[in-house]
């Protein structure tokens, strides 16, 4: 049975200046952290063209595919990422962004992969173009601009009643991650809806002119939400 999708807007009530400030600093920080990633990748494009040899559980023929998603993050984050198992890095992601929460990492990893195999597939075809189907100037380099989702563990909601409805949200200020509480403001149908135990709730993502778009998946559907679906479509889990 296909699923059910319901996305509510859900507005953040007259923040005060330092809180409109904290969360333009967090798309801020993001998107420059998205910008790092995407020049990353750019400069090594075998990540997406390379393939792993698997085995077929049914006839145990061996054969490539291309690595997907997860495997092309873990990846990068060998050698992005300084561990105890990997020290040896080409950049040190902590030492530029100190403290930059996991989720959000990987959600801007997982972007900039998506982005730059977007930007290699239309370079490709362009190049493939011929006499007036061809445009002048190639496609441009992926653009580090990108809507932060908050997943587990950087939000919390609060929707005790009508006059009682705050959000809570892990934000950068002043050079440090720390928790902030946002006022939203929701109608009784649609707190009737995020209340009514019919609907999941997924991880929120901040939208322009301070709204959050929620989306939930209705009960009645087989099968759980997707974990590595697009971040902008991954909304208040």
């Amino acid at each position: 049975m296909a699923k059910v999708t319901k996305t509510i807007k859900v507005k953040i009530h007259n923040p005060n200046k330092g809180k409109q400030g904290a969360l333009l600093s967090t798309v801020l920080i993001l998107n420059k952290a998205l910008a790092t990633f995407i020049d990353f990748t750019l400069a090594h494009p075998f990540f997406l063209t390379e393939t792993k040899e698997v085995v077929d559980k049914k006839t145990g023929e061996v054969r490539k595919r291309k690595l997907k998603n997860p495997e092309i993050l873990t990846e990068i984050e060998k050698r992005t990422l300084k561990t105890k198992a990997h020290q040896e890095t080409e950049i040190d992601i902590k030492t530029i962004y100190p403290c930059l929460p996991t989720s959000f990492r990987r959600s801007i990893i997982n972007t900039s992969t998506g982005m730059c195999k977007s930007y290699f597939s239309n370079l490709e075809n362009w190049k493939n173009l011929n006499g007036k189907n061809k445009s002048k100037n190639p496609p441009a380099p992926p653009t580090p601009r990108n809507l932060p989702t908050f997943y587990k563990g950087t939000y919390s909601i609060e929707l005790l009643d009508i006059q009682n409805q705050f959000i809570r949200l892990k934000v950068y200020e002043n050079g440090e991650w720390g928790f902030k509480n946002y006022p939203i403001k929701i109608g009784r149908k649609q707190l009737k809806t995020l209340t009514s135990g019919e609907w999941t709730i997924l991880s929120p993502t901040l939208v322009p002119r301070r709204r959050f778009i929620t989306n939930h998946n209705h009960k009645g559907n087989k099968g759980e939400y997707c974990e590595n679906a697009t971040p902008i479509y991954h909304l208040l889990r």
